[in-house]
């Protein structure tokens, strides 16, 4: 049933891996008589892409300012756009001190994180908070987000994902093809 639906050969030997592992411990443990050989699939070779400065500045220049923005964290520091990036509360910029903070237990490996801003990231994220706080006046509702849609019907929630506005970016700036994950790569 694992080959109907379209699982990578990665996925598949993982798990193959996991098989063999617990026939050896049976094996081990006198459980089992024999271990059986289980041959693994070939996998695909790891996605190499990377960003040179200049295709990741042409492919910023095609976003919103506020993407823009969410874009330059996510090459500066590696973080991943979507559990990361985009899930940023305001509370965890401070400008003043020139620090961005994840909390423990919000990232992949649960650790927290705390990065020092260069000063382009700092302005980038002062003008951003400053587009909240206009949106937050104009909606009457405090909005917790940094990176909150600005416009239509989703005005003031918090922005999951822009694949669409990537892959339109990418192609207008030469480089279609590339995946937001690249950038947590290049950094």
């Amino acid at each position: 049933t694992k080959l109907e639906r379209p699982t990578s050969n990665r996925t598949i030997n993982i798990e193959l891996s996991l098989v063999k592992r617990m026939l050896r411990l049976g094996y081990e443990n006198g459980k089992v008589l024999r271990v059986p050989p289980i041959k693994m699939l070939r996998e695909a070779s790891p996605r190499e892409g990377f960003f040179e400065p200049g295709q990741h500045e042409a492919v910023r220049r095609h976003l919103p300012d506020d993407l823009q923005v969410a874009v330059a964290i996510a090459y500066t520091f590696g973080w991943r756009v979507r559990s990361e990036v985009l899930t940023l509360r305001r509370h965890q910029v401070d400008l003043k001190a020139g620090t961005l903070r994840l909390e423990p237990g919000t990232t992949k490996n649960r650790e927290g994180r705390l990065v020092y801003l260069t000063p382009e990231l700092r302005a980038l994220l002062g003008q951003q908070l400053v587009r909240v706080d206009r949106l937050s006046k104009q909606t009457g509702r405090i909005i917790p987000w940094v990176f909150p849609h600005l416009r239509g019907r989703r005005r003031g929630e918090r922005r999951r994902g822009f694949r669409q506005g990537w892959a339109t970016a990418c192609l207008k700036a030469g480089v279609p093809g590339r995946i937001l994950h690249d950038l947590r790569r290049t950094a």
